[in-house]
């Protein structure tokens, strides 16, 4: 098992990434790309400052599903590059978009999320990490059978409470709490035992 931490431009500043991983995290994810036109302002510094500090680094997608499936694969995919072999995540959960939740918006949700990751697989080699809550995925993808690793958030159950059509996990995340070398709480997360981050590398195709 090994521990992780996962960011946005949401949590405050990261002061020492060396303290971060001497207090025992071997990885970070960080979100990347928003929708299909918007870079998250803190993930290349954070991502190259990680990395110098020896941690493995991913990068997460927050997937909109009213903006076209293929495109925002794509812009993510542009924007990653220069930093594979990496981990990466699509973030499946409830996303607002004019007032509006998003996922009310769509016909066939589990279409266009298999179109978002039959296109990002044209870019990358390795499987892509699915981040999904079991009550969303109740909500909005209740028969969906994706193939892909799963990235579970579930802060009251140990073991974590899986979507239906999973029965297993890679990462896990936990909850929040401190971690020296970054200001305010942060999501924890840990790997399923026999799970290696090297193992959830995506390399470019």
């Amino acid at each position: 098992m090994q521990k992780l931490i996962d960011l946005s431009s949401n949590n405050k500043d990261v002061t020492s990434w060396p303290m971060v991983k001497a207090a025992g995290f071997e990885g970070m994810i960080h979100r990347a790309t928003i929708g299909l036109d918007q870079l998250d302002v803190m993930f290349v510094p954070r991502m190259l400052a990680a990395h110098a500090a020896g941690l493995v680094c991913g990068a997460t997608h927050l997937f909109f599903p009213s903006d076209d499936p293929k495109l925002q694969a794509q812009q993510f995919a542009a924007k990653m590059n220069r930093f594979a072999p990496l981990p990466l995540a699509v973030d499946l959960e409830w996303v607002t978009k004019n007032g509006k939740q998003d996922w009310d918006q769509v016909d066939d949700p589990e279409g266009l999320v298999d179109t978002f990751l039959k296109e990002l697989e044209t870019f990358f080699n390795g499987k892509i990490l699915i981040y999904m809550g079991r009550p969303f995925a109740s909500q909005y993808l209740p028969e969906w059978k994706s193939g892909f690793p799963l990235w579970v958030p579930d802060y009251s159950n140990d073991p974590p409470h899986l979507p239906a059509n999973f029965s297993t996990y890679a990462i896990w995340q936990t909850g929040q709490g401190t971690v020296a070398g970054v200001q305010g709480p942060v999501d924890l997360d840990q790997t399923a035992e026999g799970v290696n981050l090297s193992d959830l590398l995506c390399y470019t195709a």
